[in-house]
């Protein structure tokens, strides 16, 4: 899915639950992630072993987390217009 896509879905409201960042723990699994982001849990592991973003994660021993400020972070650092450029 395409940056442009997935900000269209977020302001139309298909995924309302991720706007509201409150609603969700600090931390969260890679399945809590990829529920919040509208991605698949295997498109976060990629995207962690290829480094494909630059999207933090903490390592609590075999188990991977994500922190809500960052998951909103990059979803804002991945904004762009339809012009392609930044809408920030």
């Amino acid at each position: 899915m395409k940056n442009e896509q997935f900000t269209q879905m977020m302001l139309k409201g298909k995924h309302a639950h991720a706007a509201t960042a409150e609603a969700w723990p600090v931390l969260m699994s890679r399945k809590q992630a990829s529920d919040f982001l509208g991605v698949k849990e295997q498109t976060l592991a990629c995207w962690a072993t290829n480094k494909r973003y630059t999207l933090p994660y903490v390592k609590i021993g075999r188990l991977v987390k994500y922190r809500t400020e960052d998951l909103q972070r990059f979803i804002e650092t991945n904004r762009f217009t339809n012009g392609g450029g930044d809408a920030a």
